[in-house]
């Protein structure tokens, strides 16, 4: 069920591609072929396996909330804004999703919960900190707070790492009725 769940999730975010590739060509602009953000992705995403690559994912969807409700804040009522704002609907159930799963390899371990804090944040912080470097003038350009941004997205790395900390406990206190699946 959850490798399903996962090619859902990974035709979502292509969807989510495909919605902002058409609002930048309507705005005049075109997609880069590639970005060197994209390719620091990529790679940290192969590190150290399954965990680490989730983590990674996770991240972008910390990103995604921060860096595209920035935006849309800076739009006026329109088909854009409203775009934006339900990517970043999905962006939220994406990190619940994703809470689950940590929340399955944190269960009734103390030491598990540590090191996946500790992987989490450094990993979202590793990666919204190379994001707002990246976009540092864009987000300038269309006047949005550079310092809210940041600091939404840091409120969201502590409040989902909480999540899938918490999701761990009530499956260890047995207060959640879906079994625990461990990815090996």
């Amino acid at each position: 069920d959850y490798r399903q769940a996962l090619k859902l999730f990974v035709a979502e975010e292509g969807r989510h591609a495909r919605v902002l590739g058409l609002a930048l060509k309507s705005l005049g602009g075109s997609s880069p072929r590639t970005a060197w953000t994209e390719a620091v992705f990529r790679r940290a995403r192969g590190l150290l396996g399954i965990r680490t690559k989730l983590c990674v994912l996770m991240s972008a969807e910390v990103i995604a909330l921060g860096f595209y409700d920035a935006i849309a804040q800076q739009l006026p009522e329109s088909d854009l804004r409203e775009a934006l704002g339900e990517i970043l609907a999905d962006e939220e159930a994406h990190l619940d999703f994703h809470c689950d799963f940590f929340g399955t390899q944190t269960a009734d371990s103390r030491p598990r919960e540590a090191i996946f804090l500790v992987a989490w944040w450094t990993a979202a912080t590793t990666a919204c900190t190379v994001v707002m470097v990246d976009h540092w003038d864009t987000l300038g350009a269309i006047g949005a707070s550079r310092r809210a941004a940041a600091l939404r997205m840091v409120h969201i790395i502590d409040r989902t790492g909480r999540q899938a900390v918490d999701s761990g406990r009530r499956r260890s206190e047995g207060l959640d009725g879906r079994a625990s699946a461990v990815v090996g």
